[in-house]
């Protein structure tokens, strides 16, 4: 069975109104990774401007893969 992390993220009120919720992210993500016999073995998400990288849970997941690389198959998120 692969091992994935997922990854969401929103900006903007907006974007949680029409249908970009964290947790409807979560949730596509989630039913992808069942229906693809997929683990998540980390969930990381965040509420920040997609301008740059510099968001609190983006770090801690590039801090975990950098750690734990060996143990992950697929970074999956909804929108890049």
């Amino acid at each position: 069975m692969k091992k994935a992390i997922i990854y969401t993220r929103v900006s903007t009120d907006e974007q949680a109104k029409f249908g970009y919720s964290l947790r409807s992210q979560e949730e596509a993500l989630r039913r992808y990774c069942k229906n693809g016999n997929i683990e998540v073995v980390q969930h990381y998400e965040d509420d920040f401007s997609g301008k740059d990288f510099d968001r609190p849970s983006f770090i801690q997941l590039i801090k975990y893969c950098q750690k734990e690389y060996k143990k992950i198959d697929l970074l999956l998120f909804t929108k890049w």
